[in-house]
């Protein structure tokens, strides 16, 4: 159902279906603790999983990072499907967001977006780019369950940078 929300947000949106603060993927309190639920502001706060599980691998401040899952909301999902949109578009008509060179890194590990999506959309940015595909890495490719491959991510980019003398 959220792919298909996601898709197909504008229309939704337009039809009234959905309003703009509306989330999207909310969690729920795990049955488990039903009873005694976490609130703050008036609002159940539910634990992500995937933020537990990077924690629980790489400490990190809780100030820079959330750990309870947050929703994505129906304005947030639209706005960003107005851009893809409105780039596709420009690389349609041989116009670029920058002729400039960039540096795409993604992986096939990534657990939130798909890297041959992400290569693909690099084409809307522009013509003069360097992409790598690792394998391995998650969503934060710096972030990896391997220190190898978080050290590849980082030694792919120092390259690059160097290359295009940034360093």
């Amino acid at each position: 159902m959220k792919e298909f929300a996601l898709k197909h947000i504008g229309i939704l949106n337009n039809l009234g279906a959905l309003v703009l603060d509306e989330k999207l993927g909310a969690e729920e309190t795990p049955e488990a603790i039903k009873d005694t639920p976490v609130t703050y502001l008036g609002e159940e706060v539910v634990i992500s999983a995937w933020s537990a599980r990077i924690w629980s691998q790489y400490y990190f401040d809780w100030r820079q990072r959330p750990l309870y899952s947050v929703p994505m909301t129906v304005g947030f999902a639209k706005g960003v499907t107005d851009v893809h949109k409105k780039l596709e578009k420009m690389k349609e008509g041989y116009r670029f967001v920058t002729s400039k060179p960039f540096f795409c890194i993604t992986s096939r590990g990534d657990d939130v977006l798909k890297s041959s999506e992400t290569l693909s959309r690099a084409d809307w940015i522009g013509p003069s780019r360097c992409e790598v595909e690792l394998h391995h890495n998650g969503h934060d490719i710096f972030l990896s369950q391997d220190e190898k491959d978080t050290n590849t991510a980082i030694n792919m980019c120092k390259v690059w940078m160097k290359n295009q003398r940034f360093l």
